[in-house]
Parts: C-alpha cells; sequence; structure tokens
C-alpha cells in the first residue's frame, strides 16, 4: 500500500485495528507521532523497557502475557528517538517472543537506509512467520525529500482490503505526480554509472556520521559523569541518559526554550 508518507499507515492502522480501551505496546521511549496515532484511536500505549540492543525479550513477554496487545509498535534499525539497533541475536530472540502472541508486529523502518557503512540491515519482520504476521513501514522522506510525502507498507493479506478501504476514505489515493516524479529518481542512473538514489545517500551517509561525531564529542566534554549516550551506526539520533541519581535535578522541559534561542532542538 501506498501513503502519503508513513505517518498516514501508523494513523490508518490505528482506525482499522484499535477500539477503545485496546493496549498497544512501544519501545520505552519512542516516535511521539506513532504515540499519537495510538491514543487518537483510543489505544492504551504501555512502554517496554530496552537496552542498548532494543526492546528486551523478557520485558516484552512480560508485556505481552500481561497485557494482550493489539500492536507491538517496533523501530529495530537506528531507532527514534534513540538512535539504537537491534543486535541479529536479538531480533531472533524478539521474533521468538511475539511468534507466541496474537498481536500484530508494526515495524517503522524509515532510517535503515542511512547505515553510516553504507551495509544494509535485515529488517525483523524479514523471517517472522506469525499467526498475526507483520506490517513493514518503509518512506522516501528521510533520503529524497520529506515535502515528497511518500510512505509505502506491507501489509498481511488479512489486513490489506480493510487498509485499502480506509486509504480510499482518507484520501482516495497518494499524488500520482510525485510518485512519478519519484519512480523516475529511484530508477536514474548518473552518466558515471551511479544511480542518484546511491549517489543521495553515500552524501547523506557522510554528512550525518561527521555531524553524529561532531554532537557525541561535544556532550561527552559538557555532561556530567555516569551519562550514558548512545553512540548510534547510522540514522539521525542520538539519545542521552543522566545518571539515576542527577534526574531528579535535571528537567529538559526548563532547557527547551533556552536551546531553541540557540537554534537547537531536542526532545525533552
Amino acid at each position: 500500500l501506498i501513503s502519503t508518507g508513513s505517518q498516514e499507515i501508523l494513523f490508518l492502522l490505528a482506525r482499522v485495528i484499535i477500539n477503545p480501551g485496546d493496549t498497544v505496546l512501544v519501545e520505552a521511549p519512542t516516535y511521539p507521532a506513532a504515540i499519537q496515532a495510538f491514543t487518537m484511536a483510543g489505544a492504551r500505549v504501555i512502554p517496554v523497557a530496552c537496552d542498548d540492543n532494543g526492546i528486551i525479550p523478557s520485558e516484552l513477554e512480560r508485556a505481552l502475557r500481561d497485557y494482550d496487545p493489539v500492536i507491538t509498535y517496533l523501530i529495530p534499525i537506528f531507532q527514534n528517538p534513540t538512535g539504537r539497533s537491534m543486535s541479529e541475536r536479538r531480533k531472533d530472540e524478539v521474533r521468538r517472543v511475539l511468534a507466541g502472541h496474537r498481536s500484530l508486529l508494526v515495524e517503522d523502518d524509515a532510517y535503515s537506509p542511512l547505515a553510516f557503512d553504507g551495509n544494509a540491515r535485515e529488517p525483523l519482520c524479514h523471517t517472522y512467520e506469525s499467526e498475526s504476521g507483520a506490517v513493514y513501514l518503509a518512506s522516501l522522506s528521510k533520503f529524497l525529500s520529506p515535502a515528497f510525502r511518500i510512505g509505502a507498507a506491507l501489509i498481511p493479506d488479512w489486513l490489506l482490503q480493510p487498509m485499502t478501504v480506509a486509504k480510499q476514505v482518507s484520501t482516495l489515493h497518494g499524488s500520482v505526480i510525485d510518485q512519478r516524479a519519484a519512480a523516475l529518481w529511484l530508477d536514474r542512473v548518473e552518466p558515471d554509472g551511479v544511480s542518484s538514489r546511491d549517489r543521495a545517500l553515500n552524501t547523506m551517509r557522510a554528512t550525518y556520521q561527521a555531524r553524529c561525531n561532531a554532537l557525541r564529542t561535544q556532550l561527552l566534554d559538557i555532561v556530567p559523569d555516569g551519562t550514558h549516550i548512545t553512540d548510534p551506526d547510522g540514522g539521525m539520533f542520538v539519545w542521552i541518559d543522566f545518571p539515576e541519581e542527577l534526574r531528579p535535578q535535571v528537567n529538559t522541559l526548563s532547557l527547551i526554550d533556552d536551546a531553541i534561542e540557540h537554534e537547537i532542538a531536542f526532545v525533552p
């Protein structure tokens, strides 16, 4: 299903699947607009503890058992907002845990093209099999242009028809002109034999890696001892965890206005 950005898929999924009072599991923390899409449909959103390898399988197992969620929403690769990624071993563990439950896996994979080393990461749902299946979200917004608003989803057979109807009710269809322009760009090979997509991605990867290194270097010089800063190998996010004993003294909401005055924004 082609969508107006992958955000629309989240909104439509919430409308199609969630009844008021249903539970959705998410990583702690997670993409704020996903939370908004689920809560607007009346869902109770439960965060599940994570470490540097992503969601913790034992915590996920407990939450699945305790809450019987209709959706488990995960960003396994270069997660928003932490930048962390699941190891291959962690993906196998998460697949095994999820396969034993009815919850629909929704994998948001907007950032994997931005791997600093250029190597593809295997999606969590690539070898995943369960009764409910999985919805896989992808997007052109992060490496073509945010303004194009083109996303796509791979959807299980049982869910495709209601999602198609929801899309028709929502916006009928996405802009065909934009999709055609994007398709031409994706197919384009420049005179030196490099595709336009690969050239753009190579530039973005180098830029984001340099910015990430600069940001982490500066942060490590100013944060208190014991602060944990994620060390992503792709994407566009870094996350800071202050030491437990300092958290009552640190109010990030009070810092955001000063940061914006200096042309810096962060998720408080």
